[in-house]
């Protein structure tokens, strides 16, 4: 028999494969049987990818841009500082495809760059980082000019007095530039590192400022580990102190939710989950929605990180629980936030994989039967996750759990749910409850569960279930009632016996 349903880094948020539950393995499709938990953590939902600057109001057609670059070039061999300004800010409007900004650079606008960054104007900077932010945000050749040229980039960025908007271009062409490969990150950080970065937001520490500071660190991590630097450490450290920050906004916190996830499936590091429970960012994280009006979107990325560091260690999940990573939880259930309902079943799932104790924090925060209730009102995605959880604590609650379940109502939904058109749905409550009665044998209890079963209606459900076309389900149902039903009388037999065995006693436990 397999094992049940392990826990799940969110990369296998839509894997909708089910344990087996109550009959030999031989008996089910192989294709149903649950995989290891994969070593690798990876995820690609929430990568940041390199992103344009922003663009200007006014786009210049093509045809215009190399007339935008004599009026540059001259204005910058005549010192004519307004011509300059003027011509950057009209080609900022010109870099609106990638066509737009191949004939730039075939026009040799990197010297002109260059002649522009030593003017101590902050028009002139300011565009001249607006123009190579949207230049590094494509070809990779172009981001390696972009790059020749953090010497001369870094000291404008780390001024003192250095105005909010250009800080926040530079931070997104560095951003651009890190983005594109672990040799331009390392070059990123050699010129503009972590210390400067968390300089630049404690001197200018406006929402954008710090969005996109975080999404610099998220760039950064995304490239993987880099041998000895403890990255992990000085991103967690940065993102710490960004939180620090009282006025710290839903996008920001939502960008550190997509930028820890980069940090944890990418980097590698092994003491970086430690870390970030010892630092209780995830305690900041998490007291977050009841400080602020908090948007959908970014209590979506907290629960699904929130999700995510549930399939962790039982040890750091309980950690992460004592700081609070449930009230996001609750807030989408008994909210009834239902566009969160899934994520919120996925991370329930990964916590009932744990340990019975783990499994009464969820109790303790009456999200058991909310769980129950979304099993049969939910969408369809939901449904599936809530079916998936279902399996996770049927096989990994104590007794004294179980019957709490079937007090609180467990066993009338749950069989309702075999209606279901969904095979895989199906499958997971076949599985429940099969597991559900091999777990009550050395309590004696099979009689009070089928009879609970039975007021359910599940004997009718059952026989419709024997002709299901899904194979694994017909014999799923079939077993159920040879072993359960008709040694009680309540069936008739009608499937060959033979072909069944009773749930061994390695099973029960």
């Amino acid at each position: 028999m397999d094992l049940p349903r392990m826990k799940r880094p969110i990369s296998r948020i839509n894997d909708n494969k089910v344990h087996t539950c109550g009959l030999p393995c031989e008996h089910l499709d192989d294709s149903r049987k649950e995989e290891k938990k994969p070593k690798d953590r990876v995820t690609k939902r929430y990568t940041v990818e390199r992103r344009l600057g922003a663009r200007n109001d006014v786009n210049i057609a093509g045809e215009k841009v190399i007339e935008l670059l004599e009026s540059l070039r001259s204005g910058v061999e005549s010192g004519d500082f307004e011509a300059i300004s003027e011509a950057l800010h009209r080609m900022r409007g010109a870099l609106y495809s990638t066509e737009d900004v191949d004939t730039v650079v075939s026009g040799n606008i990197y010297t002109l760059m260059d002649a522009c960054l030593e003017l101590e104007e902050f028009d002139i900077q300011h565009s001249v980082l607006w123009i190579l932010s949207n230049i590094a945000c494509g070809d990779s050749n172009h981001v390696a000019e972009v790059a020749a040229r953090l010497e001369k980039i870094s000291p404008v960025i780390k001024k003192a007095n250095v105005a909010e908007e250009t800080l926040v271009q530079g931070l997104r062409l560095l951003a651009n530039v890190a983005g594109d490969s672990p040799e331009y990150r390392d070059l990123v950080v050699r010129h503009f590192s972590f210390e400067a970065l968390r300089k630049s937001f404690e001197g200018n520490s406006s929402a954008q400022v710090l969005e996109d500071a975080v999404r610099l660190l998220s760039n950064i991590a995304r490239q993987g580990p880099r041998v000895g630097a403890r990255m992990g450490r000085k991103i967690l450290e940065s993102f710490y102190h960004i939180l620090g920050f009282l006025h710290c906004e839903c996008r920001v916190v939502s960008e550190i939710c997509k930028a820890l996830l980069n940090v944890l499936h990418y980097l590698e590091e092994p003491s970086t989950l430690n870390l970030l429970a010892s630092l209780k960012i995830m305690l900041v994280m998490a007291r977050h929605p009841y400080t602020v009006q908090c948007t959908q979107s970014c209590l979506g990325d907290l629960v699904l990180l929130i999700a995510d560091l549930l399939s962790t260690s039982d040890e750091l999940c309980e950690e992460f629980i004592d700081q609070g990573i449930l009230n996001p939880l609750s807030i989408v259930l008994h909210g009834e936030i239902c566009e969160l309902y899934q994520l919120a079943c996925f991370a329930i799932a990964n916590v009932f994989a744990g340990n019975p104790a783990l499994i009464q924090r969820i109790i303790n925060k009456d999200l058991l039967k909310v769980v129950f209730h979304v099993l049969e009102h939910g969408d369809l995605e939901v449904r599936r996750e809530a079916a998936i959880a279902l399996c996770c604590f049927v096989e990994n609650a104590d007794h004294r759990q179980l019957l709490y379940a079937i007090k609180k109502g467990m066993l009338p939904p749950v069989v309702r749910m075999l209606d279901h058109f969904d095979a895989s749905i199906v499958t997971d409550i076949l599985a429940s409850l099969l597991r559900l009665l091999c777990r009550a044998k050395d309590r004696k209890m099979e009689d009070e569960l089928i009879r609970g079963m039975d007021e359910a209606g599940i004997v009718e459900r059952l026989q419709t279930l024997v002709d299901h076309d899904h194979h694994p389900i017909s014999q799923q149902a079939e077993g159920f009632i040879h072993l359960y039903l008709v040694p009680r009388g309540m069936l008739e037999v009608w499937v060959d016996a033979s072909q069944f065995d009773p749930p061994s006693e390695e099973d029960a436990n």
